[in-house]
């Protein structure tokens, strides 16, 4: 290593001015540059090298980045640099296992092949990236992407799915969606999904036992009347929120504020008066309450 020439080639951010005018003055050797900047085995240094450098070999930089297996560089190597072999980033990007920057290489780098990507962004089960390369990319897998998003049972990304996503596969998403219990969810889909299966989804809401979206989806729910009592759902759903009502102090932290948004929801203010002091204690830092007491 000669460390003057790394200092150089480790310094470019000055769009690589000083460099290139030594190259030009003969007083670097660009080859020298070059294997310097390899050496570094920095992501970051060799991309930077490559955009601002002039007569930089692309291909042979592009390689020792790719060997780096730096995610972020490697894509942006195949945005940012003219000549960048496309084929081999893509290859490499996928073998990083990143489905943030899978996704990134699948919408920004033109001639970027779809296909392989999605196998790849499937292959990580980041349920968030899976739906955004379904929703974002043009000839994008959408069967196959359900399929994967399906696996990784998430049930907010399932129903993002079935919203946004054309051709989604509805009744299959719905399916995987009772099996994940998230009653909050279950309502929604019923609720935003045309074509969603009402009375599957009304008996995994009721089989959850979550009262408050049990009365939500018989309360708005086109249909729901159908598989729910309204009467008996919101009969359930207020004797399940009274239950703390005999002590409020006994409860936890946690109780005490689920307890005060539901009371918010049920407009009964005047409990939340009668019990202004417990509830003001969740929003005071403990030397407030030590000086109260």
């Amino acid at each position: 290593m000669n460390y003057n020439l790394r200092q150089l080639v480790t310094t470019i951010y000055d769009k690589g001015k000083l460099l290139n005018t030594l190259i030009q003055l003969k007083v670097v050797d660009l080859n020298d540059a070059v294997k310097e900047v390899i050496e570094t085995k920095n992501a970051e240094y060799i991309y930077m090298f490559a955009h601002w450098v002039e007569g930089a070999p692309i291909k042979k930089l592009a390689m020792a980045l790719i060997a780096t297996n730096d995610a972020e560089y490697i894509y942006s190597f195949a945005r940012d640099i003219k000549g960048a072999p496309i084929k081999e980033l893509a290859e490499a990007e996928m073998k990083t296992g990143s489905a943030e920057y899978i996704y990134y290489f699948a919408r920004d780098i033109k001639e970027a092949p779809i296909r392989e990507l999605a196998e790849a962004e499937m292959k990580t089960g980041d349920a968030q990236y899976i739906f955004m390369f379904a929703r974002k990319i043009k000839e994008a897998p959408i069967k196959e992407l359900a399929d994967a998003l399906i696996a990784t049972k998430n049930a907010e990304y399932i129903f993002m799915f079935a919203r946004y996503i054309k051709g989604a596969p509805i009744k299959e998403l719905a399916d995987a969606l009772i099996t994940t219990k998230n009653a909050e969810y279950i309502y929604m889909f019923a609720c935003n999904i045309k074509g969603a299966p009402i009375k599957e989804l009304a008996e995994a809401i009721i089989a959850t036992n979550n009262y408050e979206y049990i009365y939500y989806f018989a309360d708005v729910v086109e249909g729901a009347s159908a598989y729910i009592n309204k009467s008996a759902a919101q009969t359930k759903y207020m004797d399940s929120t009274s239950i703390y009502e005999a002590d409020i102090s006994a409860l936890t932290d946690e109780e005490k504020l689920n307890y005060l948004i539901k009371l918010y929801q049920k407009n009964d203010f005047e409990t939340i008066r009668n019990n202004r002091e417990t509830f003001s204690n969740l929003f005071q830092n403990d030397k407030e309450q030590r000086r109260k007491a």
